[in-house]
């Protein structure tokens, strides 16, 4: 099987080659993929023809800005295994994530920006689209309509570029934000890689944030077995439910046993997956990284 993978520049210290990759590289910086090696991926028809020429089988993408490139390509190339669309608009437009997983039971209490919230606060006011937590606010009390509206102003502010992504992948048509009730209890990160409908689930992190809830400034191992074994199950259920498939995945996880709920989901690995360890799935060697992982038959 021969790979398309589609990343940032930067985002590994030393480029993958061989016979079996195709890589598709993007310009730290430029806010849009630039040609370093392979087609502009924002020109797709171009990039679905050029994939066919390189004979590449599956499409990954490696960033939160590739999901919807590789999705789009594969629209274009039926032949070339990929995430499907749905999939890739769940992970870029929370409120499709949260009618995605609508059935699955792991939405906190939401509703659409525009409406008062009909649940308690704190409230975890969202942006359509967002990265690294940019285009988030938590309101501790209520807030009136106004002050509402002014809360998602700012966090549209912070999350411009992603907006204006999302906005063009859904054909122009104006996203909408979402506030959630925050949701009480420890955050963890769940990923793994899919090939196919096949995941190979990393061992979950606990994720340890500042006082403020600003940033993670810490990973550690869930050294808790039956733990592990629901948050990998979780995460199992959410990708199900929103049809992943050929990609990487990384959800946060919030809450406390039997009662977790999935506060964000990206087709991609987390930035510090590396460290994970060891991996779930049976017969697949700790050390491996994804992309050996990808490459394996």
């Amino acid at each position: 099987m021969k790979l398309g993978l589609c990343f940032p520049h930067e985002y590994i210290e030393e480029r993958p080659v061989g016979d079996d990759l195709v890589t598709i590289e993007w310009c730290e910086g430029s806010g849009w993929p630039n040609t370093i090696i392979g087609p502009d991926p924002t020109d797709i028809e171009f990039t679905s023809e050029w994939l066919s020429d390189q004979a590449v089988d599956a499409l990954y993408p490696m960033s939160e800005e590739a999901t919807i490139v590789c999705a789009r390509a594969a629209e274009m190339n039926p032949a070339i295994r990929a995430l499907p669309m749905k999939a890739a608009l769940s992970c870029a437009y929370r409120h499709r994530l949260r009618t995605g997983l609508e059935t699955a039971g792991l939405n906190p209490p939401w509703c659409e920006e525009g409406m008062p919230p009909p649940f308690s606060p704190p409230w975890v006011i969202k942006a359509p689209a967002s990265a690294l937590s940019l285009g988030v606010e938590i309101a501790g009390g209520p807030l009136s309509g106004e002050a509402l509206a002014e809360s998602f102003g700012r966090a549209r502010r912070k999350a411009y570029i992603h907006i204006s992504r999302l906005k063009q992948a859904l054909g122009g048509e104006q996203p909408i934000g979402i506030v959630e009730q925050y949701v009480v209890g420890e955050q963890y990160c769940v990923s793994g890689i899919y090939r196919d409908k096949h995941a190979l689930a990393y061992a979950p992190l606990r994720q340890i944030w500042d006082d403020r809830q600003r940033f993670i400034f810490e990973y550690e191992p869930v050294m808790n077995p039956d733990l592990s074994q629901e948050l990998v199950e979780v995460g199992a259920t959410a990708a199900e439910a929103l049809g992943m498939q050929w990609c990487a995945y990384n959800f946060e996880v919030r809450g406390e046993p039997g009662h977790f709920k999935v506060i964000d989901a990206h087709a991609r690995l987390g930035e510090d997956d590396g460290n994970y360890g060891e991996l779930m799935g049976l017969g697949v060697d700790p050390q491996m990284t994804a992309i050996d992982i990808l490459r394996t038959p």
